[in-house]
């Protein structure tokens, strides 16, 4: 082991002490960590934390894109349940506020099914929202059409304690 890797630094990490949560459903939750705190570790330990950290993002931001893509093709006036009171949506240059006003541009759409494919899916942690960045591209199929429609979307997925 060199100097350098056994020589301290100062840095925000995780804190394992503290657990939130994701709640997908009210029977599915993704439990991780995103808390920062002050602490001093090696530079071993920091590539582990941050391998863990890249570890934990990549699976909440994948199952929640997964949970939200088969609620939208398969039953999508649940959707509602991904959102809050002060959500926004922005679809196609207009601004749709609230969980109500949201499910009913949901449930206005012109077409009733349809089958996301999704290509990318990048997620990187939010702070200051507690949660997760996500950033997700694919295709979309409507039923009875042969063509693909592509699509991206950005969503902010809030932590829950």
């Amino acid at each position: 082991m060199n100097d350098h890797s056994i020589q301290k630094r100062q840095h925000y990490i995780d804190s394992p002490q503290h657990y939130p949560s994701i709640t997908l459903t009210s029977h599915v939750t993704v439990h991780y960590y995103f808390n920062f705190g002050l602490v001093e570790t090696t530079e071993e330990e920091e590539l582990e934390r941050k391998d863990r950290m890249e570890d934990q993002t990549e699976l909440v931001g994948k199952t929640f894109v997964g949970h939200y893509y088969h609620l939208f093709d398969n039953d999508r006036a649940s959707l509602s349940s991904l959102y809050q009171p002060t959500s926004m949506l922005t679809f196609e240059g207009q601004k749709i506020f609230g969980v109500d006003d949201i499910s009913t541009k949901f449930n206005q759409l012109p077409f009733d099914q349809c089958r996301h494919m999704i290509s990318t899916i990048d997620s990187q942690p939010c702070p200051s929202t507690g949660g997760l960045l996500i950033f997700v591209s694919g295709s979309l199929q409507l039923a009875g059409e042969d063509h693909h429609l592509r699509f991206s979307q950005c969503l902010i997925c809030r932590c829950s304690t």
